[in-house]
């Protein structure tokens, strides 16, 4: 019984290196030309696996495949079903491996263990070579874990040698693929690759006869073939023999590619496709070289399909059978294709691929979604702009689904790119997933109406262009019409879903919707033609699947979308990329889905779960809550965890019911918090601000000119600070030195980007290091305000001052000018005399420096 699993639905869980891989060891081996090699697949950490599917892929000129073996009886509902050796696979080189626990359950293997093994004919010549190996193409790998996580796999690919000396040659023969319509001849051409040496072969040629009729072979590139070489005899039973020997029976060799003969037909069917399959009957397939050594034979069968087809194909027959349906459409308008089903009864899974003409048809967008379990996710675009798209669907209940006759169970839509006249056919083919469908897991007939899209109507009179707008609810579409019959000049008169809408020849800047236009011609002859203006699409959130964080960081968010034009790209708010998120806190969370033409849908979501609390986040500017000083830019984020959203804001700042609020003042801010079921939480906060910024400039004297310096000290503010003087060369060092006489500017920028700016003047004196002024007037006019030692900047020194008692009332560290006449406590100190004792450090010696000041703030 074969199986079928299709798991590509579970496909949107997260994928790579995120969960552990199961790894397949691929056995390295050696064989005779002509004899049979067995190549193991083994397996490591291959643990808690749910379903698995993979492509496997070697050289079918060097191996052919023979059989399965030691299929492995550790996995639930794996045996030979699962791995599809159908010839049209196995001929390329290919199998397809397809597997899902029916129930669900978690499958673990021992690492070593072999999970199959696949038995081949070595048909290559003595030391070629080739890997077999696991593949993404044709069908995509996808591991599922009990997790429903699609994990991966990691392979070691299996090398093969073919050892010996003699024999092992392969010839292989390929039917090319035509298309062509009912009641056209059409000719199959048939090429060679491996034609080394040969000197004699035989095979027979079968074909259905009731959709084509032989009518001869020619188009001979093999010297010796000839009309005579073929029996016609049994050609109305679809069956053609032929025998052909070298002329010199030296044996002749062919480059890879080349055509030998062609084999023509009427096609009599008129719809779908049909083979022509190299096979042994009338005449059993043999290949021969020139030392009289047996070739072996590998082939590509030929095929024919109905172009344009309409529909039909073989869904008309008993059983299953799934249908696309016959559309026209103007160019430039959106047009959708339904599918549906017949023969629908207790149907476990279904794959397939679409394809369709991408000059013709673009951005493909799944909707009407109609069949349990089938959702976005079954279906991979991909490859949607190249024409194509793959179908995987399994039912999640595996008991079968049953769908009366005729159901609609999906649609595709399109924009119509093609001009009046063209068409594409929207077949189902093998070519990225495999046309398979099983009726309570056991596999039968697959049938198919194929679709068709016709551009263009059958309204002669007035033809159009369509613009369909760029994003949905946009109004950037537009209407081109050319009047085809009656007698110009014309008027036009055109109206929307009833009302009026314009009066010119063409429609510009019009949003989506039914538009009639009557044209009226020279002779008051009447012409009208109904245009649809579709509305994109556009991507669609159907459902968001949210699990509340009970343990502060175990919540998700999963989304269920349709429509959009692929790829998509995801922008969370906490930085994720990914269509779902997990590993979340409590709380709210955005995302902005961004299609691929550039069209936008922004959506947030709340986690909740957990014990409801709030937190407020407090906007950092460097430390503080306010940027610069009385700018009052503060702002305050509440972030909630737990609960059940909704959830209601009330501030302390009047008016403010949002998450967030801004423009705010320093000063403290609370809010209460209410979720859906009642629940409240409070928080408050507090927004600091700087102290306003304020520069002054300490200076020191200049007696030759040229030893002047003057320092920047800044109060207030947040640091770091930059600097910009006005001296040469424009400084931006805290001190400036070797300074001319002169007044001194300086702006100084802190860490948020205030300014502030002070000036100083370098004066001429002849005071010896070390010496103070004699008064100082600390009364913020940046004037003398500072206590002045020549020569002290940058040096190392302590300094004491004392008052006319004898008390210590201010002590600094390494002083530079900085002193306004306060106390230890920062109190100012009265006018009056007071002494200092300052100790400067130079070359390892202390030397101390006695003297007085006398502080005088005011003249009073």
């Amino acid at each position: 019984m074969k199986k079928l699993y299709l798991i590509a639905v579970l496909a949107t869980c997260f994928a790579g290196t995120l969960f552990a891989q199961p790894k397949f060891d691929i056995d390295n081996t050696t064989g005779d030309p002509g004899g049979v090699v067995s190549v193991n697949f083994k397996v490591r950490d291959f643990t808690d696996i749910v379903g698995m599917q993979f492509s496997i892929q070697w050289d079918p000129n060097i191996l052919s495949f023979s059989s399965l073996d030691n299929i492995t009886s550790g996995i639930r509902d794996f045996d030979a079903g699962a791995l599809n050796t159908d010839a049209k696979w196995t001929n390329d080189g290919n199998i397809i491996v397809s597997w899902f626990d029916t129930g669900a359950n978690p499958n673990t293997l021992p690492d070593g263990s072999i999970i199959f093994t696949i038995n081949f004919n070595i048909v290559g010549g003595a030391g070629s070579t080739t890997t077999v190996t696991i593949v993404d193409e044709p069908r995509k790998i996808e591991i599922i874990d009990s997790g429903e996580n699609n994990v991966g796999l990691q392979v070691n690919g299996g090398v093969f040698t073919a050892s010996g000396t003699g024999g092992g040659a392969s010839i292989r023969l390929i039917g090319s693929d035509e298309m062509g319509a009912m009641g056209e001849n059409i000719c199959v051409e048939v090429s060679v690759q491996g034609f080394d040496n040969i000197s004699g072969m035989q095979f027979s040629l079968n074909w259905d006869p009731t959709f084509l009729s032989y009518t001869g072979v020619g188009a001979f590139d093999l010297s010796g073939l000839t009309e005579g070489s073929f029996n016609a005899d049994n050609t109305g039973e679809g069956k053609l023999g032929l025998q052909w020997l070298d002329p010199s029976s030296s044996g002749i060799t062919l480059a890879n590619g080349s055509r030998i003969f062609q084999v023509c037909f009427d096609i009599i069917g008129s719809n779908g496709s049909r083979s022509v399959q190299f096979t042994n009957d009338p005449v059993a397939i043999e290949v021969i070289d020139g030392d009289d050594m047996r070739v072996t034979f590998t082939k590509k069968d030929g095929t024919v399909t109905i172009e344009g087809d309409p529909g039909g194909g073989t869904c008309d027959e008993p059983g299953f059978a799934l249908s696309a349906s016959s559309e026209n459409a103007d160019p430039g308008a959106q047009v959708c294709v339904d599918f549906n089903v017949k023969g629908f009864t207790l149907i476990t899974t279904l794959s397939t691929t679409i394809e369709w003409d991408p000059a013709i048809l673009s951005n493909p967008q799944i909707g009407g979604l109609n069949l349990s379990g089938l959702t976005e996710g079954t279906f991979n675009l991909d490859q949607g702009a190249a024409g194509k798209a793959s179908l995987a669907w399994f039912d999640p209940d595996t008991d079968g689904v049953t769908l009366a006759d005729g159901t609609k169970i999906f649609e595709i839509c399109f924009d119509v790119i093609g001009t009046d006249g063209q068409n594409s056919s929207v077949v189902f083919t093998d070519d990225l997933t495999a046309r398979e469908v099983s009726s309570e897991s056991a596999a039968i007939d697959f049938h198919q109406c194929d679709g068709n899209v016709q551009v263009g109507n059958d309204n002669a009179d007035i033809s159009c262009n369509i613009t369909t707008p760029t994003c949905r609810g946009g109004s950037d579409g537009a209407i081109n019409i050319t009047v085809n019959a009656g007698t110009a000049p014309y008027t036009y008169v055109w109206t929307k879903d009833g009302a009026a809408a314009g009066t010119s020849e063409d429609l510009t800047n019009i949003t989506a919707g039914t538009y009639v236009v009557v044209a009226t011609d020279a002779l008051n002859v009447q012409f009208n033609k109904e245009v649809i203006v579709g509305d994109p699409a556009g991507v669609t959130i159907n459902d968001a699947t949210i699990v509340d964080a009970t343990d502060g960081s175990n919540g998700s968010i999963a989304l269920s979308l349709s429509g959009g034009a692929t790829p998509l790209t995801f922008a969370w708010s906490n930085g994720a990329t990914t269509r779902d998120i997990a590993g979340l806190a409590g709380g709210t969370y955005q995302v902005t889905i961004t299609e691929a033409n550039g069209c936008t849908l922004e959506s947030g979501f709340a986690v909740g779960g957990g014990e409801f609390a709030v937190s407020l986040n407090i906007k950092d500017y460097n430390g503080v809550g306010i940027s610069c000083f009385g700018e009052n830019d503060g702002q305050i984020t509440a972030v909630v965890s737990g609960g059940s959203s909704p959830f209601t804001y009330a501030w302390s700042k009047a008016g403010e019911t949002g998450n967030i609020i801004g423009d705010l003042e320093p000063g403290n801010y609370s809010v209460t918090i209410t979720d859906a079921t009642g629940a409240t939480v409070s928080a408050t906060g507090e927004v600091t601000e700087p102290g306003q910024m304020v520069v002054t400039v300490n200076t020191t004297p200049s007696p030759n000119d040229v030893e002047g310096t003057a320092t920047a000290v800044v109060n207030g503010g947040t640091a770091p600070y930059t600097y910009s003087w006005t001296a040469p060369g424009s400084p931006r060092t805290r001190v400036i030195i070797n300074l001319p006489r002169g007044s001194y500017n300086v702006i100084v920028t802190d860490a948020n980007g205030c300014q502030a700016s002070g000036i100083g003047d370098v004066d001429e004196s002849d005071r010896e290091c070390f010496t103070s002024v004699p008064i100082m007037s600390p009364n913020g006019d940046a004037r003398n305000d500072f206590l002045n030692f020549a020569c002290v900047e940058g040096t190392d020194n302590e300094l004491e001052v004392y008052n006319r008692h004898g008390e210590l009332v201010f002590e600094a560290t390494n002083y530079n000018n900085d002193w306004m006449g306060i106390d230890t406590n920062g109190e100012e100190l009265p006018d009056g005399a007071y002494y200092w004792v300052i100790r400067v450090r130079r070359n390892g010696i202390l030397e101390q420096n006695l003297g007085h000041v006398t502080i005088l703030r005011t003249l009073n």
